[in-house]
């Protein structure tokens, strides 16, 4: 598995915050807005090649970079629900009232389209773990529909990778 494809997943959600730290407004926002057109495809390449990944033995560093992606994407996510919380605080202002509902909906389905494709590494962790025999069905059937719910991944992601990390030791 090529290390740089998960590691740039991870830092992926920091780098449209950080475009727009560039002193210069005009840059700054052009950075910025190609940060955010590009994510879908940031997306579905991701999970192209998760898809893709032919090694079967894999499922082990899968949950690994499973489990690394959803802890660093912790942060961006609080600062989301921040922001989401901020901007519906804002609708006492009268011009608020009708922006701020949208503005929180595109939040949440941003940080959701986030979520499912960085689930893309624990439900091929989870798939090819179960073919392999190292987990039942009922584990694997469980722990996917838990890399669906917000916190939810991401005790599911560490409690899959240390469950595979044991069972290698069998």
């Amino acid at each position: 598995m090529k290390k740089q494809y998960p590691i740039f997943f991870a830092i992926w959600p920091y780098l449209a915050p950080l475009a727009l730290l560039i002193p210069h407004s005009q840059i700054a926002f052009i950075l910025w807005i190609f940060c955010v057109l590009a994510a879908p495809a940031v997306y579905i390449v991701n999970i192209i090649y998760v898809c893709r990944f032919k090694d079967d033995s894999a499922f082990r560093q899968l949950a690994f970079w499973n489990m690394v992606i959803k802890l660093c994407h912790i942060p961006f996510y609080l600062f989301m629900a921040i922001l989401g919380m901020f901007t519906l605080l804002v609708m006492v202002v009268p011009a608020f009232i009708f922006t701020s509902p949208v503005i929180v909906l595109m939040l949440i389905a941003s940080n959701y389209l986030l979520l499912a494709s960085s689930s893309s590494y624990g439900v091929s962790a989870l798939v090819r773990a179960k073919s392999a025999g190292k987990i039942s069905a009922r584990c694997m059937v469980v722990n996917i529909i838990l890399h669906f719910f917000f916190v939810l991944d991401v005790i599911s992601s560490i409690y899959i990778f240390f469950r595979l990390k044991a069972s290698q030791d069998d």
